[in-house]
C-alpha cells in the first residue's frame, strides 16, 4: 500500500529528528482578484500578505489511550479529523478526532479493524464523515469504509474485491459517495479502483499499459481521479487523472502527467476544481538520484496540463492536498521537514510558507476548504488553524 508507507515512513523520520541528539505572481485577475482565480474572496490577500498567508496556530492531536505517536490525514468541513495511531501494544489503529474551531480536540474515537482484528488505517473523508481507509483481515488487508457519526463499537464495512483475496485500500472518497483506491486483481496486480458505492464490486481504472499496476489515491466533487500508474509493466511510474461522470462511469483517462524535466518518475496525491473550473493536481516527482519534489499540474488554456515545481533547488518535498480555493498543503525539507502550504495560483515566483512559526519539524498530509491543515509533527498529530 504505496500511501500507507509514505505517510508511515513520513512519521518515523518526523519521530527520529524529535529525539535527543538528532539533526534536524499568479496573473489574470483585476485589482480585486490579487490571487488570478477569477473570483474576487477572501483568499486574494493570501500570495501578497506573507505574514497572512503563513499565520498558524497549531494544536496537537493526542494518540490513543496507552500510545506514543499519531498521524492525522484528512479533515473534512465539519472539523472531523482522521488518520492513526498506536494503540501501546505495538498496533496501529484508525482514529477519528472531533475539533473546535480553534483546533481544541473535543473528541477521539478509536476506528475498529473487522472483526477481532487488530489492524486499520483511516485515509479519506467526506463532508457528510463517512471514512475510507484499510484494515486487517487476517493475513490480508482490505479496503473498509466506517459510517458517519461512527463510534469506538462502529463496526467498520468491507469493500468488494476485484479478486478472491485481498490486499487492497480505499484512499479517498468524495461528496457523492464515489471511493478510490487500490485492488488485487485476478493475474496478481494492484491496480486502481473506483467503487460506486458501498455495496458494488469495484470497477478498475486502467493503467497507462494494459499489464501496468497502479492506484487512485484522490477523488474530487467533479468525479476527478488521480493517482500514478507504471508506463510499462515493471517500468517509471507517472502521475496519471481520470475523468469520470456523476455516477463514477470512466469517460476519460488516464492521461499520463509527466515529470519534472530529467525525472523519471511522478505521482498524485490531491485534485481540486478551482472557482476559475480549472483543475489543479498536486503530488511529487522524482529524479534519477531519487530527490523528489513537490509539483503540481495546472490545466491549461487549451489541452493537457503543465507542471510546476514547488520546491526549492535541491530540496527533497511533498504536495500532499488542495483546497477547492488553491491552497496546497505538504512539506519541503532542506534541514529538515517543514510542514508547508502554498498557493495554486500564486505559484511563480514560488513562495513557500511554514505552517509553525518556530520552524518546527513537520508535514502537512491534509487541508480542508477553511485551510484548516493537518499532519505530523514529532511524533503527534496536528491541526494548524489560520489565523485572521
Amino acid at each position: 500500500m504505496e500511501k500507507l508507507k509514505r505517510i508511515l515512513t513520513g512519521l518515523l523520520i518526523a519521530a527520529m529528528f524529535a529525539l535527543p541528539g538528532c539533526g534536524g505572481g499568479g496573473g489574470g485577475g483585476g485589482p480585486s482578484d490579487l490571487d488570478g482565480d477569477g473570483v474576487p474572496n477572501a483568499q486574494d490577500a493570501f500570495p501578497n500578505d506573507a505574514a497572512k498567508f503563513s499565520a498558524f496556530a497549531t494544536k496537537q492531536l493526542s494518540p490513543l489511550s496507552g500510545g506514543i505517536f499519531s498521524a492525522a490525514i484528512g479533515i473534512n468541513s465539519a472539523m472531523k479529523v482522521i488518520g492513526m495511531s498506536d494503540n501501546g501494544s505495538q498496533q496501529i489503529q484508525g482514529v477519528l478526532w472531533s475539533v473546535a474551531a480553534d483546533g481544541t480536540q473535543t473528541d477521539q474515537v478509536r476506528l475498529k479493524p473487522l472483526g477481532s482484528n487488530s489492524y486499520s488505517a483511516a485515509y479519506g473523508i467526506n463532508d457528510s464523515g463517512i471514512i475510507v481507509g484499510e484494515s486487517s483481515k487476517g493475513s490480508d488487508t482490505v479496503a473498509v469504509w466506517w459510517p458517519s457519526g461512527a463510534t469506538a463499537s462502529s463496526e467498520p464495512t468491507e469493500l468488494l474485491l476485484l479478486s478472491a483475496t485481498g490486499p487492497s485500500a480505499a484512499y479517498s472518497i468524495n461528496n457523492r459517495g464515489v471511493k478510490v483506491g487500490e485492488a488485487l486483481d485476478s493475474n496478481g496486480r494492484m491496480v486502481a479502483v473506483v467503487w460506486r458505492s458501498g455495496d458494488t464490486a469495484p470497477v478498475p481504472l486502467g493503467g497507462l499499459a494494459s499489464d501496468a499496476t497502479s492506484a487512485a489515491f484522490a477523488v474530487n466533487e467533479s468525479m476527478k481521479a488521480v493517482g500514478e500508474s507504471e508506463v510499462s509493466a515493471g517500468g517509471a511510474v507517472h502521475a496519471v487523472i481520470w475523468s469520470m461522470d456523476a455516477n463514477g462511469v470512466l469517460t476519460d483517462g488516464p492521461t499520463d502527467l509527466g515529470t519534472l524535466s530529467g525525472h523519471l518518475n511522478s505521482t498524485a496525491l490531491g485534485v481540486a476544481t478551482l472557482p476559475n473550473g480549472k483543475t489543479v493536481i498536486v503530488g511529487e516527482s522524482e529524479s534519477a538520484t531519487g530527490e523528489v519534489h513537490a509539483v503540481m499540474w495546472q490545466e491549461g488554456l487549451l489541452f493537457g496540463y503543465n507542471i510546476v515545481d514547488l520546491g526549492p533547488a535541491g530540496a527533497r518535498g511533498s504536495a500532499a492536498a488542495i483546497s477547492s480555493l488553491g491552497l496546497i498543503a505538504g512539506f519541503t525539507d532542506t534541514t529538515g521537514s517543514l510542514a508547508t502550504v502554498w498557493h495554486a495560483m500564486h505559484s511563480t515566483p514560488v513562495t513557500t510558507n511554514p505552517v509553525f512559526s518556530d520552524s518546527s519539524l513537520g508535514q502537512a498530509l491534509g487541508i480542508n476548504n477553511a485551510g484548516y491543515l493537518v499532519g505530523i509533527s514529532a511524533d503527534r498529530a496536528f491541526v494548524a488553524v489560520p489565523t485572521p
